[in-house]
């Protein structure tokens, strides 16, 4: 899919520069059902307690606090490992609430692990390359690690498959505002060309192409 645009889409520069960034570790995407985190209790504990459903079939109240206080949480703490973390503690708690239970911060791990995950999702997507909700990139739902200005630009390219980035274009997105005039094309070109490397090793071929000084194309 190709979209041809001459001018910079709204939103372009310092502000869309910063919630570009701020992508990396956003928590308020998440929204957890009653009977999604009644279900990852259920499978986390049932190795110690066969007839865990019953047990959390009494306890529909304190699940439904439980999951109050995480979406909460979403709305006070703004960095993914904090959210994560203090998510973890919240389900603990809440599993030290039934007697018995071994193992409490390693299952409210998983449990917070599976829930993360499980609501994960794509904002833009093209081919199996896609920017996901808690700020990766992953191709065909596996995780590209990659540092944060390349993030970006990967971001960038995704949301306009076909589109002629200019470098002032991209320095609006991946280069602090002071920053932006003492950047060079040759230091962009050489975030272009980093970024091309990892996605190269996922495609297989050549995906982003470079137009003489002018700027590049994204083009999986």
């Amino acid at each position: 899919m190709t979209m041809k645009m001459t001018k910079k889409p709204v939103g372009f520069g310092t502000k869309y520069h910063h919630n570009i960034r701020n992508l990396v570790g956003r928590v308020s995407t998440y929204r957890f059902s009653i009977r999604e985190i009644e279900k990852e209790l259920a499978d986390a504990l049932k190795p110690q307690f066969p007839r865990i459903e019953a047990i959390l079939g009494q306890q529909f109240e304190e699940i439904r606090s439980l999951r109050q206080e995480i979406m909460t949480l979403q709305t006070s703490v703004k960095d993914l490992n904090s959210f994560r973390d203090e998510m973890r503690k919240l389900i603990t708690g809440f599993l030290s609430s039934i007697p018995q239970v071994k193992n409490k911060k390693h299952i409210a791990g998983q449990v917070t692990e599976n829930l993360l995950v499980k609501n994960l999702k794509a904002e833009t997507e093209i081919k199996g390359l896609a920017a996901y909700s808690d700020g990766t990139i992953r191709y065909k739902s596996e995780v590209i690690p990659m540092r944060g200005q390349l993030n970006d630009l990967c971001r960038l390219f995704i949301s306009q498959p076909g589109r002629l980035f200019t470098c002032d274009d991209i320095k609006d997105v991946i280069v602090n505002a002071n920053r932006r005039e003492m950047t060079t094309f040759s230091t962009i070109s050489k975030y272009v060309s980093e970024l091309h490397s990892l996605l190269k090793q996922c495609f297989g071929r050549e995906v982003i192409f470079n137009h003489k000084k002018v700027g590049w194309r994204f083009k999986p």
